[in-house]
């Protein structure tokens, strides 16, 4: 543990894989950044966009993101509070008048930092996001989710349940307060906790499958906790009937044949997996469950194969890696072989 800290506080914050950054934001429902960026989309296949001359840099930042153009997301964020950031910056016209814009590029800015792991840059934008003036109710809302999630990894876990619960003071209707609380929940095993605030926000958003997906994986995890066999199958048949009701969700696909396989049915585990790549290939974490279920079944080199076939899809993905090395050490003990394995350039 001290090293892994040791390493996250000299790492070089890099932006991971487009997908993983999509993966994250889909997680919300009522992400003002997002929702902005889709209409500003709209309006540009309607033939309304602003000329792209007189455009600020926030609006700039957001046709990025449309374009999938990551780094220069960031970019123009920094451009956008280039005088919000300097010293003097309180007095600068530019940054006087546009307040509102101001406020959301923190929270774009905030929300690329927290995913390139630099914790504490994030926490600084969410923060002053958070008490911007011009701030509105959804901007502000969001900046509390997304901190709460900060604190949580810095370890402060008080800090994290104030901000869920200011968030909610200030918008008790906002269904992703409480399904990122539940995940919260759900990766301290407070598991009658989380199965609340995902039955809160299952009651405010019953048609957004993440919601449904990780209530029944939280139910299943209770279940299994308990070692009681009957609601272990019991929740593992209602985890089936929610697939069935949202069957284009490839991570309720994937979720669920981890859980096959946890229970020993490789064959039906092996469809679900099959099934969430035919509907989302683009997503490497797919193929490194399937191949940790190859592990599980003692086909070590298959497992391998799984883990390439993610890295050539991304690159990035730093759970591939993981899971790839931890093979080959395990190979070097029972063989006394290693491969190598190639980084990205």
């Amino acid at each position: 543990m001290r090293k892994a800290k040791a390493y996250m506080k000299t790492r070089v914050p890099l932006l991971p894989s487009k997908y993983f950054i999509q993966n994250y934001l889909s997680s919300f429902l009522e992400d003002p950044i997002v929702e902005e960026a889709k209409a500003l989309n709209a309006n540009v296949h309607e033939e309304e966009a602003v000329d792209d001359t007189n455009s600020g840099h926030y609006l700039k930042a957001l046709e990025a993101f449309n374009a999938g153009n990551h780094e220069e997301v960031l970019t123009q964020c920094n451009m956008e509070l280039k005088g919000y950031d300097s010293p003097s910056g309180e007095g600068d016209e530019s940054v006087q008048e546009k307040k509102e814009e101001v406020a959301k590029a923190l929270l774009l800015r905030g929300t690329w930092l927290f995913l390139m792991g630099d914790g504490a840059k994030a926490l600084k934008d969410f923060t002053a996001c958070i008490e911007h003036p011009d701030a509105n109710l959804k901007v502000k809302v969001n900046a509390l989710i997304k901190r709460a999630c900060q604190h949580l990894q810095d370890e402060d876990v008080e800090s994290c349940f104030a901000d869920f619960d200011r968030a909610l003071k200030l918008d008790p209707s906002n269904g992703d307060v409480f399904h990122h609380r539940g995940q919260v929940m759900m990766l301290l095993e407070k598991y009658d906790k989380a199965v609340s605030d995902f039955d809160k926000a299952a009651a405010l958003h019953p048609s957004f499958p993440p919601t449904q997906i990780q209530k029944r994986l939280v139910e299943y995890r209770r279940a299994f906790r308990e070692q009681n066999l009957e609601k272990v199958s019991a929740c593992a048949a209602r985890f089936r009937e929610t697939v069935d009701k949202f069957p284009s969700s490839s991570d309720g696909c994937s979720i669920f044949g981890q859980i096959l396989a946890d229970l020993n049915e490789y064959q039906q585990a092996e469809e679900y997996m099959e099934r969430a790549h035919k509907l989302n290939p683009e997503d490497a974490m797919i193929l490194v469950h399937r191949g940790l279920i190859k592990v599980q079944t003692n086909n070590t080199d298959e497992a391998v194969k799984y883990m390439k076939m993610a890295l050539e899809i991304d690159p990035k993905c730093e759970f591939a890696y993981e899971t790839w090395a931890t093979l080959e050490v395990q190979s070097v003990c029972q063989n006394g072989v290693c491969r190598s394995i190639a980084c990205p350039k």
